[in-house]
């Protein structure tokens, strides 16, 4: 199977007007905050986000001293980060490319993949996502992988009903399903304005079970150093490896 067939990965504009109203700046200086803490790496380090959407984590590791790397396969998206380096003061590397066809001439101090973007494409395309990442990575770099924890997701949509959110005159309704043949959440989600529907489209996210991450991680030799749930409820968990 191709990368993108049957996959739907994109972050879109619309994904953007149903995320601004939680993903504030006090969010992303916690989240930042919080990376920081998990990786462990000098002020000067050489970071990739991998996957950095608009640059609210990429921008803030930027304004603390980081030679930050920020690649992104959609272009509207490193033009967003852009446009965040650009009203913050800071600057850092901007990639747009395919993480799984990611090649820097320096290699990194430590990545991260970030609000689930680790998962969204089919097996041999996460497979090549990591792979990427370790030929970018100096020996012993961490790697950090912000996900959704599988147990804990396939409890809470267990008689749950769709998720609808409202935005001044839009609509998005997402339908929530768990293929435990893929180990995948599966989200059919439709976004109109009154009668008009301008999204129907099905994102697939992998969300592998606790037990496979040593074998996921040392198939790209990593080497899984911590799972770490977080959250009150217990729905999000990282995967920290080196």
């Amino acid at each position: 199977m191709a990368a993108d067939e049957g996959f739907d990965p994109w972050f879109t504009d619309h994904d953007h007007r149903f995320h601004a109203a939680y993903l504030t700046d006090e969010r992303a200086d916690f989240d930042a905050a919080d990376l920081l803490g998990h990786l462990a790496l000098p002020s000067t380090a050489r970071v990739i986000d991998a996957g950095c959407g608009d640059g609210r984590m990429a921008v803030r590791l930027a304004a603390l001293g980081m030679d930050v790397v920020a690649v992104d396969a959609d272009p509207s998206q490193i033009d967003r980060c852009r446009d965040v380096a650009s009203r913050r003061g800071v600057e850092l590397e901007l990639i747009a490319e395919r993480l799984e066809n990611l090649e820097l001439e320096a290699p990194a101090d430590g990545a991260f993949l970030w609000f689930n973007t680790f998962g969204t494409l089919d097996d041999e395309g996460n497979a090549g996502v990591l792979v990427a990442l370790r030929r970018s990575l100096v020996a012993g770099a961490p790697l950090l992988i912000d996900t959704h924890r599988r147990a804990a997701v396939i409890a809470a949509l267990d008689g749950a009903e769709a998720v609808v959110e409202e935005v001044g005159g839009w609509t998005q309704v997402d339908e929530l399903t768990f293929d435990q043949a893929s180990d995948r959440l599966v989200i059919h989600r439709r976004v109109a304005s009154g009668d008009q529907v301008l999204v129907n489209r099905t994102i697939r996210h992998w969300l592998p079970d606790p037990s496979m991450w040593p074998a996921i991680l040392e198939a790209a030799r990593f080497e899984l150093v911590e799972l770490l749930e977080r959250g009150d409820d217990g729905l999000l968990v990282r995967a920290i490896a080196r």
